[in-house]
Formats: structure tokens, sequence, C-alpha cells
């Protein structure tokens, strides 16, 4: 890993989550009453979804700029909400049984128009377990993403405007995930029959409404998640990945 980027600060301590898991357990052991899954999160997904593809059809005749404009102020609060959804349904916080949860993120990645959820789910889960490791966390921004943007507004505007395209090229560098499984399989089959059927009914501008609400919800956006990684310190922490872990 180059030395001489100076965005980033390397460091031997241990990854923070189960650390932190210990400490808010020991000082307040009640928070484990909200530690169980909830069952309406997929009705939540549904209505988002539903939403959505009302939105959709009702901007279809709309020129492409009230659609742009619409999926900014109002789409891409439903877009991320069921990105909210679709990171409960990876950590199986919905439903008791793994394909259940599945059968939820999937539903809700609908109108996110780019099959990601189960992706997202193989990657996060990685993130978890090995947070801040170059080789294996996806969150983390790439070398060059710090080489390239530093700590320029303009720099962090476009960042964020392009962020689910460097999100995606971030995955080609991690390790051990699972690209292809028989769940991501169904979450592209299923993406692509959805967005068929948009296409189909309500035509491509109404697809467009969908996408650009997704894009927006997870880049240049007050919601965007992005947003409260990249904004809130001019550098990230970064584990130095063991012979453990790189391997």
């Amino acid at each position: 890993m180059p030395s001489t980027v100076k965005s980033f600060v390397l460091v031997d301590t241990p990854e923070p989550h189960r650390v932190r898991t210990r400490q808010i357990v020991k000082a307040h052991p009640e928070v484990k009453e909200l530690m169980t899954r909830t069952p309406a999160t997929a009705l939540i997904g549904i209505a988002c979804v539903a939403a959505q593809v009302v939105l959709a059809a009702l901007l279809r005749d709309q020129p492409w700029y009230v659609m742009a404009l619409a999926a900014y102020l109002v789409g891409a609060f439903f877009s991320h909400t069921l990105f909210v959804v679709i990171h409960e349904a990876a950590h199986n916080l919905v439903f008791r049984k793994v394909w259940q949860n599945v059968a939820v993120g999937i539903v809700a990645n609908f109108a996110s128009v780019v099959p990601t959820a189960i992706s997202f789910k193989n990657f996060h889960i990685k993130h978890h377990v090995f947070q801040g490791v170059h080789e294996l966390d996806a969150d983390l921004p790439d070398w060059y993403e710090a080489k390239l943007i530093k700590n320029y507004s303009v720099g962090k505007a476009i960042w964020l405007f392009f962020f689910p395209l460097f999100q995606v090229i971030r995955t080609i560098r991690c390790r051990e995930v699972a690209v292809f499984d028989r769940y991501v399989v169904a979450n592209i089959v299923a993406q692509l029959a959805f967005d068929a059927a948009i296409v189909y009914f309500f035509g491509w501008v109404a697809l467009g409404y969908l996408f650009l609400s997704f894009w927006f919800s997870v880049g240049l956006h007050p919601l965007g998640p992005a947003g409260f990684k990249s904004t809130i310190s001019p550098w990230m922490r970064v584990r130095k990945p063991t012979a453990t872990t790189a391997d």
C-alpha cells in the first residue's frame, strides 16, 4: 500500500464493531431488548416500492427535468428508506429465516432499477468483520480516491455525485466475497423482470425516475449515506491487513 498517500491513517487497532458492542451492552444492558427482528420492516419496503411505482407512472409523460426534480425532492427519500430496508434484511433482522430476508431485500430493491440488494449483503457482512482492511472492506475508499479527491469541496461534491459508481469499482479489489451465488442470480433475474415491466407499462421516463431516485439517494443528496462517511473528517481509518485477513 502506498505510504505517500496522506489522506489515510494506518492503525493496528482491532476491528471496532465487536469492541463497541461489548461496551454498549455492558453500559446499557437494556439495549438487548432492541436486538430483535421486525417483520413490519417488510411492509415498509412494500409500501415504498408501491409509492415509487405510482409516482413513476404519474411522471411518465413529464419532461425529463420535471422527472429529475421529482426524483431529487421526493423519490430519493423513498429510495433511501428502501436502502435501509435492504440493510436490515442483509442482517436478517426482518424475519427469522435467511430466504425470507433475502426475499425482502429483493423486493425492496425493485424501485432502485439496479440489482444490488444481495451483492450489498455479501459485501456489507464482510465490511463488519474486516472494517478498515483495504482488500476486504468495500466501504473503504480506494487509494486513488484519496489522491484524486483529497479534501477539496468541489472534488468531494463530484465524488459524492458519482458515489454509486465508485462503490461498484471498489468491489473489484475485494477478496473472499461471493460475487455470484443463487441469491445474487435470483436478485438479477427478478430485477430485470421488474424493470422490463416498468418500461412496458409506463415507458423509459418512468424507469429513469426510479433510477435517478436511487442515484440521488446514495450520492449527492442530504440523505446520501456517502456524505456521512466522507465529509465529517478529511481522513479515513485503515487497519493494516494481517497475513490471516489478506490471504
